[in-house]
């Protein structure tokens, strides 16, 4: 008659497998939600209807074009990396997921900080002080103005 494991051994690995499936479906969406990120930041600086002429236009607003291009770069990476770290149980891949994890937590940490610091630049009356500076109505000749009333009219549908 084979020997039993004890009650306590199955369950640990019972729990174990879990958690890597888990893992796994958690990093999957991360690496998903880089993907759209990825996606996004790369329509916003190729965009022929002239959302590339606003983003180059302002410096502010193109330093986040380039953040959210990283941002979901980074994400897709870590993504990957957690999906196959997880499946394989590679503790490399896995490292570097957790260094990953923690430039993540860093640049998170001083977003909030500059948030912080510039607080007065981030209310609503800037950007509404911004758009009526550089709109300039039906003016099809202007590119700002252009790309905004194409930016409304597809909303507006």
């Amino acid at each position: 008659m084979p020997e039993e494991l004890p009650r306590w051994s199955t369950m640990e690995g019972d729990c174990l497998s879990c958690m890597k499936y888990l893992m796994f479906v958690f990093n999957f969406f991360i690496f998903l939600g880089g993907a759209c990120l990825l996606a996004i930041g790369i329509w916003v600086m190729v965009d022929p209807t002239g959302f590339r002429e606003i983003v180059a236009a302002n410096p502010l607003l193109l330093t986040g074009a380039y953040i959210l291009l990283a941002m979901g770069g980074l994400l897709f990476l870590l993504g990957f990396l957690g999906c196959c770290g997880a499946v394989r149980e590679n503790k490399c891949l896995l490292l570097f997921f957790f260094l990953f994890i923690l430039i993540i937590f860093l640049a998170e940490l001083s977003a909030a900080i500059l948030a912080f610091i510039f607080r007065e630049n981030l209310t609503r009356e800037f950007f509404t002080k911004e758009l009526t500076k550089h709109y300039q109505g039906n003016n099809d000749t202007d590119v700002f103005s252009a790309t905004w009333n194409s930016v409304m009219i597809t909303v507006s549908d």
